[in-house]
């Protein structure tokens, strides 16, 4: 048998070496697109009871922004009052952090939890214990448990590892254990790599003392069975008012608050449904042009059988055998081309990885799952059937019996017409198709990628200080003038240009803008800059720009974009030495 195959490979090696390997690199892209599919809409949580697991989060809503925004106290109350959960944690990231004792001194994700967020999911340590009572809000307790990928990566996955002290910022604190290695959560990506801290860890946020309102601080909950959706709709509604009339009274005058829950699965998924789903349309697409041109080397092929398949006939073998021995050998075929893809698109998962880590969640967890082994067997009978049935559309009895009286005079019956027309129509319609897509991405992403946003950048570095952890506001200012002043003494520091927004607790940096007559125009963001921060960057503005000593005029001028200029009014120049008010209180000439 294996004779036979290598003589028949022998004999059309230029056919069988062009089938596998274009079949090869389409469906390694086809498999790879539907592993992600399988990853996003099917792939099952590592967690116990995961269909009563839900993400909750806090929105703020106005006429100029509608999205999360939780208020750590705001979530704290809904925790306490509410009757429809059994239970509730929390979960977020802020400050950045470096691992200190290490001489690299490497940059880490660290993620902050209550106490019972790995006892809600269900999950078991790796080694040692994860957080509980002990870690609970309030106590502040310097413990830390290593991802299990930041165990391996930066501890070399050693064995006696909880009990020790690592270095983060610092502050050091205790290895009590090391996490599962396949943890995931909405909103962030390859957590498995990151650092978890308690809740009240963080050296800069403390979710009992803020006021302000992060779209990073996520609770996941737990129903109670009796709990309808009506129920939890108002009482989030509710409670989410009174929360904030407790402890954010002041985003009342601008914003809405409310509350939401997500199911687990939805909120990992995300918008990426979308995007995976239109990877595997176009690959599917390429998948059909590549079978549509390589039908045509199979009618061609078929047509060379017709001899040997005739002399195969006249000594009795039935068109059953024939059917038989025909899908046998491309299933043959195909077989080599799948698995040769699917050591491709194994590879291919690295690529992956690394380019779609902010775009798709659990990435880190994709892998060669057996609903895509399923789907490559379900590939090699298709594609085998396809083939068979091509060949076997030109092996008919009165084409073998005219090939028999021939005597090898000519090779049967050729390709019809119609059939070759057809395939070239459907290559053109598929390749304008896809070629029309690609080119429009392709372009997209150039023009975006390519476009100037007119900043000077060269030769400046842009520093980032946080001084959220520094209370009194007089002592904030003295350490800023401090650092300006010592950089600017820096031999290779020419000039020091400066921005600077509101600090956490400030609640949320962004003001309604109205203008003179009162009418709401936009929401905006405010950020205060020094006189030359725009000429340093080079940026070009219509009128003019900042003066020394315009920060100590009660209503001092202000630079707005073209985007809300233009909402101001369409003519620029009648923007000019108009007036705004921030939040309908202060009157600023813009």
């Amino acid at each position: 048998m294996l004779k036979t195959a290598y003589n028949t490979f022998k004999r059309a090696k230029q056919y069988y070496f062009t089938t596998v390997f274009t079949l090869a690199l389409t469906l390694s892209m086809v498999l790879s697109s539907f592993s992600l599919v399988d990853l996003v809409f099917f792939a099952p949580l590592p967690y116990q009871q995961s269909d009563n697991l839900y993400l909750l989060e806090g929105t703020i809503n106005s006429k100029g922004y509608s999205g999360p925004a939780s208020n750590s106290k705001i979530m704290s109350y809904i925790q306490s009052e509410n009757t429809v959960f059994t239970d509730v944690a929390a979960y977020h990231r802020w400050t950045d952090y470096k691992l200190l004792d290490k001489p690299t001194r490497p940059a880490v994700d660290v993620i902050l939890a209550t106490h019972n967020l790995f006892d809600l999911l269900g999950v078991q340590p790796k080694l040692g214990r994860l957080f509980n009572k002990t870690e609970a809000l309030g106590t502040q307790q310097m413990s830390v448990v290593l991802g299990y990928r930041a165990w391996q990566t930066h501890y070399s996955g050693d064995p006696n590892i909880v009990g020790k002290k690592i270095q983060l910022n610092q502050r050091r604190f205790t290895v009590v254990g090391v996490a599962p290695d396949d943890l995931i959560l909405p909103t962030y990506s390859n957590i498995n790599d990151a650092i978890w801290l308690p809740i009240d860890a963080d050296e800069a946020f403390n979710p009992k003392t803020s006021n302000g309102f992060m779209g990073a601080y996520k609770s996941v909950v737990r129903f109670k069975p009796t709990a309808s959706e009506q129920e939890i709709t108002e009482q989030l509604a509710d409670l989410s008012l009174k929360g904030a009339q407790l402890h954010a009274a002041d985003i009342l005058k601008d914003f809405t608050v409310n509350a939401r829950v997500i199911a687990f699965n939805d909120a990992l998924r995300g918008d990426s449904g979308k995007i995976v789903l239109m990877l595997l349309l176009g690959v599917c697409l390429l998948m059909l042009i590549a079978l549509i041109n390589l039908s045509s080397m199979q009618l061609a092929k078929a047509i060379t059988r017709i001899n040997p398949l005739a002399i195969s006939f006249a000594f009795g073998a039935s068109k059953k055998q024939l059917i038989i021995e025909t899908l046998k050998h491309n299933i043959l075929l195909i077989s080599i081309a799948v698995l040769l893809a699917l050591t491709l698109t194994q590879i291919g998962f690295i690529v992956i990885q690394n380019l779609a880590a902010d775009a798709i969640q659990r990435l880190d967890t994709l892998s060669l799952s057996f609903n895509t082994l399923l789907f490559s067997a379900f590939l090699i009978i298709s594609i085998a059937s396809l083939y068979s049935f091509i060949e076997l559309s030109v092996v008919k009895e009165q084409n073998l019996m005219s090939s028999l009286q021939s005597s090898g005079k000519g090779t049967g019956k050729q390709m019809s017409s119609a059939t070759s027309h057809l395939l070239v129509g459907l290559q053109i319609l598929f390749s304008f198709l896809v070629l029309t897509t690609a080119s429009h991405v392709v372009l997209v992403t150039l023009s975006e990628a390519l476009r100037d946003n007119g900043l000077d950048t060269e030769g400046k570095y842009s520093l980032t200080i946080n001084y959220s952890n520094v209370d009194k506001s007089g002592e904030r200012i003295n350490l800023h003038k401090a650092i300006n002043h010592r950089l600017l003494a820096l031999n290779n520091v020419s000039s020091l240009a400066v921005s600077s927004e509101m600090r956490l607790p400030k609640t949320v940096n962004v003001n309604q803008i109205y203008n003179e007559a009162g009418q709401y125009i936009a929401q905006a963001r405010n950020s205060l800059v020094t006189a030359n921060y725009f000429t340093e960057l080079n940026l070009t503005i219509t009128g003019n720009g900042f003066a020394k000593g315009d920060e100590q005029l009660e209503n001092p001028p202000i630079i707005i974009n073209q985007r809300l200029a233009d909402l101001l009014n369409k003519n620029s120049n009648e923007v000019l030495n108009s007036k705004v008010s921030f939040d309908n209180k202060d009157i600023t000439q813009s």
